[in-house]
């Protein structure tokens, strides 16, 4: 959306919600390709390994926040949903992608959100 992969919107979206949290490794989620190319066009301040495997957030950058906030104004245009919501459908959304090119084809996804209400609100 707006010139990013959904792996590159999910991980400004995770990164949005998560900027004043004490929350900064963000190795967990999988997504370390994303956070470093997010880096690479001044939208997030991060730091990793030589690998490039670990991701240590430090903070949003304003062209993030404003591609951020473009971003999901033309989301809620379909469907107004919550912000943390919006975060999961967004990661869902990214996960599944990558499963789908993987070699054992579409599958579960998994997260570590521990709301079911933002689940429920989006099957509503």
């Amino acid at each position: 959306m707006n010139g990013l992969s959904l792996g590159q919107e999910a991980a400004l979206t995770y990164a949005w919600m998560n900027q004043g949290s004490s929350k900064r490794d963000f190795t967990s989620l999988g997504i370390s390709e994303a956070f470093i190319a997010l880096r690479n066009q001044g939208m997030i301040e991060m730091q990793t390994d030589w690998g490039h495997s670990l991701v240590m957030f430090q903070s949003m950058l304003s062209a993030g926040s404003e591609h951020y906030n473009e971003a999901r104004k033309a989301r809620r245009w379909f469907k107004p949903v919550s912000d943390e919501a919006d975060c999961l459908m967004m990661y869902l959304a990214a996960q599944d992608a990558e499963k789908r090119k993987s070699e054992d084809g579409p599958a579960f996804v998994s997260t570590d959100f521990d709301k079911d209400t933002y689940y429920a609100e989006l099957s509503r």
